[in-house]
């Protein structure tokens, strides 16, 4: 599905495939980073969540939202993704909206308000963790464990790998996951260049190419390179981390006195 091929989908869902079984919040991801509102349609047309988390508890309405895709975020909002929900960064998609200063999706937020309503569960005293575990004589100790976990090895069943769309799709694109970060990077980035000294949340592209048509879409100048605070030029996204500040900068250096 995530490249394209459409027979390969519809033998997999008239063979009972089903996409509830596979990692439907990575994909979500993975289409709302490409702006494809049909991919994510599809995956709900499929049984998949498109509203819940990856494993850095990002979904695909934070992405959206960094993305400045309206149609997108109402879908997903249709669906029931929380704009409240935060990753482990502590980004909500509001927290975003709001940051990147995105009026139009904001006063959607104020029209569609959903708080999620996840039970706090009380964690027990360690006293009585204690207790219970010293009163249950049938455990048996870990070394004993460990032999049996090892001689049974694990594996996943066959019902379960045939009845995986995400799984057996993954067999054709198995490049898919290797080439994608396993985190979302998210970073700031300003152009005093161009009169705009505000800085703005991004999510970190791939690429160094496409960083810089980040800073055309974000501030309608495409720059040539990019500068980190000490003013180095940055040319590869590698050396970039979660958190840092990137300044757009044009055919020349910035001039002293232009805040960043």
């Amino acid at each position: 599905m995530l490249g394209n091929h459409q027979s390969v989908v519809k033998i997999l869902v008239d063979n009972g495939a089903d996409l509830s079984y596979g990692d439907a919040g990575q994909f979500s991801c993975i289409a709302a980073e490409q702006n494809n509102l049909n991919l994510l349609k599809e995956i709900d047309r499929l049984g998949g969540d498109v509203t819940a988390t990856r494993n850095d508890g990002t979904t695909a309405l934070h992405l959206a939202v960094s993305e400045d895709n309206l149609e997108m975020i109402e879908f997903l909002l249709d669906k029931g993704s929380d704009i409240d929900k935060p990753d482990i960064h502590g980004w909500t998609p509001r927290d975003l909206a709001e940051q990147q200063g995105h009026e139009h999706i904001k006063e959607l937020f104020k029209t569609r308000r959903k708080t999620s309503a996840t039970p706090v569960v009380g964690i027990p005293p360690l006293t009585h963790m204690l207790d219970q575990f010293s009163s249950n004589r049938t455990i048996r100790p870990a070394s004993e464990r460990d032999r049996t976990v090892a001689a049974r090895p694990m594996r996943r069943t066959k019902d379960y790998f045939q009845n995986s769309i995400f799984g057996a799709i993954s067999v054709v694109h198995s490049n898919v996951e290797r080439d994608r970060r396993k985190q979302c990077v998210r970073v700031t980035v300003s152009f005093p260049e161009t009169g705009e000294t505000a800085r703005k949340l991004v999510v970190l592209p791939e690429t160094l190419r496409e960083l810089l048509e980040v800073g055309l879409k974000k501030f309608g100048s495409l720059p040539k390179k990019v500068l980190n605070d000490a003013r180095a030029e940055i040319d590869t996204v590698e050396i970039i981390r979660e958190g840092d500040h990137l300044i757009f900068a044009g055919s020349g250096d910035l001039k002293e006195g232009q805040a960043p």
